[in-house]
């Protein structure tokens, strides 16, 4: 005779739930935080522009650009890590760990 499955069965538990919640923002962080190492690449580069290339407008232009970028990147995410980091405290709290 065939098992009846309860609906207690099929649905996880809230103590995975929350686990699974804060799996999900530890990716995002690792997401961010290759955003940042995105941004501060495109620093250096914007540096390493301006200094082998001095005098010239274009590549002074350029370089301004990427350090613009970069910088705007790396305060973009480092925002959105502290919020990710307020979000996993929250969940441990549920958890009580």
């Amino acid at each position: 005779m065939p098992r009846k499955s309860s609906r207690k069965e099929k649905l996880p538990d809230q103590k995975n739930i929350i686990i699974l919640e804060e799996q999900l923002i530890l990716s995002e962080e690792r997401t961010a935080l290759s955003f940042m190492r995105t941004g501060l690449a495109f620093v250096g580069a914007g540096i390493v522009i301006i200094n082998v290339f001095p005098e010239n407008a274009t590549s002074y232009v350029l370089s301004w650009m990427l350090i613009l970028i970069g910088v705007v990147l790396l305060i973009q995410y480092a925002f959105r890590l502290s919020d990710y980091r307020k979000k996993i405290k929250e969940l441990n709290k549920k958890l009580k760990i």
